[in-house]
């Protein structure tokens, strides 16, 4: 049996740009994984929809326009000048449903940001220091999961009732009705 020598070759000699590119960093790997997930794609799609619709309508309709009221108008089919049409005092509930969904959006961020800080917060604690302080540390978290919301956000309505004051943000005025 005669072995050619030249059909011989090392794995180095096969792929020496493969040896040599650095590798992929943890985003590069992360953005290839949500690629592959269609539902990933499609609600990421959805997300910047809406927040084009809510943040872009802006631009077409005003706050005012939103809020201006036209008894005349009440309870119209929709049509070229109210799209969506106009509810029973007559505002157009397009201009209403964008300005609800900037709300929405900031209402979510805001929840978002708040349990990620907690959740950084209570989880580096426990890992750091373990032991009692981990066991009492997730004995809180287990407590908290089994309050019910409602009841939750009705004794921090009444604790909070007067003592957080009206504020303006991104050009919104909030108002708390005690």
């Amino acid at each position: 049996m005669e072995t050619n020598r030249n059909t011989t070759t090392t794995v180095a000699q096969l792929v020496p740009d493969e040896l040599e590119t650095p590798p992929l960093t943890l985003s590069q790997l992360t953005w290839r994984r949500f690629k592959r997930h269609k539902m990933a794609i499609f609600g990421g799609i959805t997300l910047i929809f809406l927040f084009l619709f809510s943040f872009g309508g802006s631009f077409i309709f005003t706050e005012a326009f939103a809020n201006y009221t036209e008894t005349g108008a009440r309870l119209q089919s929709p049509s070229l000048i109210h799209p969506f049409g106009t509810d029973t005092v007559g505002r157009d509930i397009l201009a209403r449903v964008i300005y609800g969904g900037q709300i929405s959006i900031l209402i979510g961020i805001t929840a978002m940001l708040v349990e990620v800080t907690v959740g950084v917060i209570i989880g580096s604690l426990s890992g750091f220091y373990g032991g009692k302080i981990d066991s009492i540390l997730m004995r809180f978290t287990e407590a908290v999961f089994i309050i019910p919301q409602i009841f939750l956000l009705l004794v921090m309505a009444k604790y909070f009732a007067g003592k957080v004051p009206n504020m303006t943000l991104l050009g919104r005025h909030l108002v708390v009705v005690s």
